[in-house]
């Protein structure tokens, strides 16, 4: 009797720990959405978007590639790179025969920008 006791008071404590845990993330995300906000209203999107137009060589392609992909996890600033014009920029960004992660960062950019085109809920587009 006292085992099963011990063993439904673990398992409720581990939901407690779980459910607080994702409060913790939630509130993590949130704090991290408004970080992306500030530096695409500060200027940094359209910074990252002109490094990725001007770069003469793959590797500032990605590096610009890798921070707008960062930056576009935010839905905010996601359509606001749309408005931006984004899209056709990332898209005319030449592919690389040495680094692959152009060519990902480069689709799922595409990808996420697609959603405010078609006016889909930002949530239907999963990050690759």
């Amino acid at each position: 009797m006292r085992v099963s006791h011990g063993l439904i008071f673990v398992s409720v404590g581990s939901f407690a720990l779980r459910t607080a845990g994702f409060q913790q993330l939630d509130f993590n995300r949130s704090v991290i959405d408004e970080r992306r906000i500030k530096v695409a209203e500060m200027g940094g999107a359209q910074d990252l978007l002109i490094m990725l137009e001007t770069a003469k060589d793959d590797k500032t392609r990605k590096e610009a590639l890798k921070a707008l992909l960062a930056l576009s996890h935010s839905d905010a600033v996601a359509e606001i790179l749309q408005q931006a014009n984004a899209a056709a920029i990332v898209a005319s960004a030449p592919d690389s025969s040495e680094f692959d992660e152009i060519g990902n960062c480069k689709s799922s950019l595409l990808k996420r920008f697609k959603v405010f085109e078609d006016n889909q809920s930002p949530s239907e587009v999963a990050f690759t």
